[in-house]
């Protein structure tokens, strides 16, 4: 966990905005809190995200994101 917490720490450091870059990288994570139905089945979970922007010209760009979210379970299975 502290490896990863660096390796987050030394890409926030190393990923300034430079507002002439063409191509511009981002990462992010969460702590994300379940509500409703979803809630009563799923604990508290974490994730985090990557995203990249390509500038095409002044007014376009090409972008990407992706995700990933994982949450702990309160029972063994949810269809028991």
């Amino acid at each position: 966990m502290l490896k990863i917490f660096l390796g987050l720490i030394i890409a926030v450091i190393f990923c300034f905005d430079n507002s002439f870059a063409q191509l511009r990288l981002g990462l992010s994570g969460g702590y994300a809190l379940p509500t409703g139905d979803f809630g009563t089945i799923n604990k508290n979970g974490w994730g985090g995200s990557a995203s990249a922007k390509y500038s095409l010209s002044d007014r376009f760009a090409l972008t990407s994101n992706l995700s990933f979210y994982a949450f702990g379970s309160d029972k063994d299975s949810i269809f028991s």
